[in-house]
């Protein structure tokens, strides 16, 4: 599902969903800082080009990356327009959305006795709370409902063009999640960006003592930590790997399984979690999920 350029044109570097330890953007023509936001502090230069070719060649702290992207402002046109055409394609063109409203109530069989994945995604009524949470307040600010026949057209326009107090981040953010919940990777909201979020740590997972307890283990991941030269700009994990007691105050398989689930992908939980541990260097897209305030906590049972 794509909501088409009127609705993206705002900002190629601020079109995701979140951000996590550091942020790497990739230059268009040259080094030169002048394309990149203002709202953006000076990045270091990377040597991405050392392992394949010169992809990225700027990097940022995640927080500032997240505090440039909340600056960045919705129109009330742009706004509408994005939603009509997700209200159009849900209703005229997305065929399965009598079943994902509840799967397992779906009157489908297979011959093969396959169970069928559990999902409850009303698409037509969470585009609706996305409607009434952004548009209804958005006019009313703007004064929408004051106008009358005597006023020019070019004073709508004025007004439906001028900037809300609605961070686009924010807005495409909610949409993106949404879609997000049908875990299929042929529908999906894609944010085209050119930013991508680094998670500077390699997790393992291992089964101790034949117990049938999974423990996570994390341990620096040297090849990102080099290309991105983020050595003197974060605090960087050892080589060796340590079992982990918590990772952002929660138990480290919990938010593993939830940080896959984030990426919209594949319908088995599983699956998911596999694609995320087996990703190279897990290196992901920004657009794929995000960490919260940009910052991971990891604590290990050796209480480091």
């Amino acid at each position: 599902v794509a909501t088409g350029a009127t609705a993206l044109r705002y900002f190629f570097l601020s079109m995701a969903a979140g951000a996590t330890l550091f942020t790497a953007a990739a230059s268009p023509t040259s080094n030169d800082d002048g394309w990149i936001a203002p709202c953006l502090p000076k990045a270091w230069d990377t040597h991405v080009e050392k392992y394949g070719p010169p992809i990225v060649t700027k990097a940022w702290r995640a927080q500032d990356v997240l505090s440039c992207l909340l600056s960045f402002k919705m129109n009330l046109h742009d706004m509408v327009v994005t939603l009509e055409n997700l209200f159009f394609g849900e209703t005229s063109i997305y065929a399965f959305s009598p079943i994902v409203r509840d799967s397992l109530a779906s009157k489908q069989e297979n011959k093969c006795g396959l169970e069928v994945h559990d999902l409850k995604v009303d698409l037509a009524a969470e585009l609706k709370k996305i409607y009434d949470e952004f548009v209804p307040k958005a006019a009313a600010k703007l004064g929408l409902g004051k106008l009358n026949a005597s006023t020019q057209a070019s004073e709508l326009r004025d007004r439906l063009l001028k900037e809300t107090d609605v961070p686009a981040f924010v807005f495409h953010g909610r949409l993106r999640d949404l879609f997000a919940k049908l875990q299929d990777a042929h529908t999906t909201y894609v944010m085209q960006s050119m930013v991508l979020q680094v998670l500077p740590v390699q997790f393992s997972v291992d089964q101790k003592d034949g117990d049938g307890k999974v423990s996570v283990f994390a341990a620096g991941a040297p090849k990102t930590s080099d290309a991105l030269m983020l050595e003197g700009h974060q605090k960087l994990l050892p080589a060796e790997p340590r079992e982990l007691k918590q990772i952002n105050g929660r138990e480290p398989m919990q938010f593993l399984q939830e940080l896959a689930d984030q990426q919209g992908t594949y319908h088995d939980a599983g699956q998911r979690l596999n694609a995320l541990l087996l990703q190279e260097n897990q290196l992901h897209q920004i657009t794929n999920g995000y960490l919260g305030d940009g910052m991971l906590r990891l604590v290990g049972f050796d209480h480091s």
